[in-house]
């Protein structure tokens, strides 16, 4: 897993067989003091590398993607679920997410050009927040080696800087 460190992500037990990756965030942009003047970013971003476990599986049958997640603030979240591909071009969705642990299904035609994020974070926090691809075909899966989840894309302008937090249990290509 690849993302910014904080304290209050953790992987939690649900019950003898069943953990859950928890991010909760009290906000989505903290001002960079060695880039005062740089755009905010209302963004957290984290990536999972699923190469090694689709190297070599026939993934020409698989159509959707099957995550298992919940908001944990007791509201609805906002979530994008992207698939990055070996040249570094993105395809997601936002998707919603309840309180209740629910499976969300993402047919892979839904999924559309999104921003990839530079992961892990380059040094100094001048440089890029997103990577820039000239990628301008299609998404295939084929090539597609992580998922990308990101908190901020589809939230509301007034709603960026409140806490959020979801938790994430499977994510399945089926």
């Amino acid at each position: 897993m690849v993302r910014a460190w904080n304290p209050n992500n953790q992987v939690v037990p649900i019950d003898s067989e069943t953990s859950e990756f928890q991010v909760k965030l009290e906000k989505l942009f903290s001002e960079d003091v060695e880039n005062k003047n740089g755009e905010p970013v209302y963004d957290y971003s984290f990536r999972y590398n699923f190469s090694e476990k689709t190297e070599n599986r026939k993934l020409e049958a698989k159509d959707t993607l099957t995550l298992e997640a919940r908001s944990l603030s007791g509201k609805t979240e906002k979530l994008q679920v992207a698939l990055v591909m070996k040249n570094g071009a993105a395809f997601g969705k936002v998707i919603s997410l309840q309180p209740e642990i629910s499976e969300v299904k993402i047919a892979l035609t839904e999924l559309q050009p999104v921003k990839t994020v530079t992961l892990p974070r380059p040094y100094p926090g001048f440089l890029p927040y997103y990577f820039q691809h000239a990628y301008d075909g299609a998404f295939e899966l084929k090539d597609a080696e992580s998922v990308q989840f990101s908190i901020g894309p589809g939230i509301e302008k007034p709603n960026l800087q409140q806490p959020h937090s979801v938790g994430i249990r499977t994510l399945k290509l089926e």
